[in-house]
Order: C-alpha cells, then sequence, then structure tokens
C-alpha cells in the first residue's frame, strides 16, 4: 500500500531456542529474499540464551560469524548485526558490529 520495502531485522537462533531462524533456514531464507520488492532486510540478531556461561555465549557468538561468513560466501549483502542480552550491555567485547569487511567493537 505505502510503495515501500518494509525494513526488518532477521532472528537467528544461536541457541535460545525460542525464536528466530536456525542457521542454515536462515541463510536459505535470506538468500531467497534478498531481492524481494517488498522487505530490506537491515538487520541479522540474536539474543543471550546465558550470558554467565561464557563457553556457551563464545559458541553463541561464533554461530552468528559462522552465518556471516556463509553469507560473504555466497557473495550476498552482509547486513549489520546486534547480539546483546540485558546483562552484557557494559562488556565492551561483545558491544559489536559488522562494518562490511570485518567485526568493529563498540567503546
Amino acid at each position: 500500500k505505502l510503495n515501500q520495502r518494509a525494513k526488518v531485522h532477521l532472528k537467528l537462533d544461536t541457541g535460545m531456542h525460542r525464536l528466530g531462524f536456525l542457521p542454515d533456514d536462515f541463510i536459505k531464507y535470506y538468500q531467497e529474499n534478498i531481492n524481494n520488492e517488498n522487505i530490506k532486510v537491515e538487520y541479522i540478531y540474536s539474543h543471550f540464551a546465558d550470558f554467565s556461561n561464557e563457553d556457551y555465549s563464545k559458541k553463541q557468538i561464533d554461530g552468528l560469524k559462522d552465518v556471516i561468513e556463509k553469507i560473504k560466501f555466497l557473495d550476498l549483502p552482509v547486513p549489520k548485526v546486534h547480539f546483546s542480552r540485558s546483562d552484557s550491555l557494559n562488556v565492551s567485547e561483545i558491544n559489536f558490529e559488522w562494518s562490511g569487511r570485518d567485526w568493529r567493537f563498540m567503546d
């Protein structure tokens, strides 16, 4: 009706197992819809399941990075990223964004 593309954030399930696409489904959906005239994927996002568990949080971040690498390998545009949880907001090592070429951690 508005003759505009909806700007969307796609949720990636990296381990919380509540909402979002599993990694392979995410890649498939993204690849099929990258040129959709109705939507523009601006962000990929996820949510830490248990930020106090460093090993599991690292596994989740690695899962996100794997998806980004697959998107790059397929030569698709890489959207921006947000990935956090309330109790992780003050930890600079995980407050990052994708610059298009590499990860940039926020100060």
